[in-house]
């Protein structure tokens, strides 16, 4: 005889257990989201510095430097502004979910 187990009867999901909880996919989005920028940040940091070392005269490093400034400003802003949607729609999603979870139909209550 055979015994199966829990593990077995459960759907194979990507997501992780925790993610089906109210709002924590919006948020473990944010989360993933904001992680990748930085990270790309970060590779885009070690290519300035790699740049640096190639400039020749003053000129070529102040032109560096400024367009890595604006470069690094739209970028930041253009994250910020995402993120800042983002959290709005996991907080909204979060909120909605709870209020579903907790409502009642007051139906349930004998007279």
């Amino acid at each position: 005889m055979v015994r199966s187990t829990k593990k077995e009867k459960q759907a194979v999901s990507s997501e992780p257990d925790f993610a089906v909880m109210p709002g924590v996919a919006g948020w473990l989005e944010v989360m993933t989201q904001s992680a990748q920028f930085v990270a790309d940040r970060l590779q885009q940091d070690m290519e300035t510095q790699r740049a640096f070392l190639e400039c020749r005269t003053p000129q070529d490093v102040m032109k560096l430097h400024t367009e890595f400034y604006r470069t690094a400003i739209e970028q930041y802003t253009a994250e910020a502004t995402r993120m800042m949607q983002k959290l709005t729609e996991a907080t909204t999603q979060s909120a909605k979910q709870a209020t579903t979870l907790t409502s009642r139909a007051y139906d349930d209550i004998p007279l």
